[in-house]
């Protein structure tokens, strides 16, 4: 697909789509990163990766008490009382929706 096909169909300028690609203009916001991401038909993670970004969702979990500390951790593998104060050990990579429901 073209610069131009893309472009069209995400509805972006094809002009400014060419200044992302050759790092001239500062990366896209969320908003065109999904609407990307969609029209591509790929997961938007990649983008926002290769766009030094955080997706507002993750942001999100990244402010609940004990995520942060937990992803710093050298350790591939971490204990977390669940709700029902069972013992579950995570593996990453973390999936932060279930992450998030065995804090709580």
């Amino acid at each position: 697909m073209s610069q131009r096909e893309l472009a069209g169909k995400a509805g972006i300028d094809f002009t400014y789509l060419s200044k992302i690609e050759n790092a001239t203009k500062p990366p896209p916001s969320e908003k065109v990163i999904l609407v990307l991401a969609h029209t591509l038909g790929i997961g938007s993670d990649e983008l926002f990766s290769l766009a030094g970004k955080v997706p507002s969702d993750l942001a999100e979990v990244l402010k609940e008490p004990g995520i942060l500390p937990l992803l710093r951790s050298k350790y591939s593998r971490k204990t977390i009382a669940s709700s029902n104060k069972k013992r579950r050990k995570l593996q990453v990579p973390i999936n932060f929706k279930n992450l998030i429901r065995k804090l709580r």
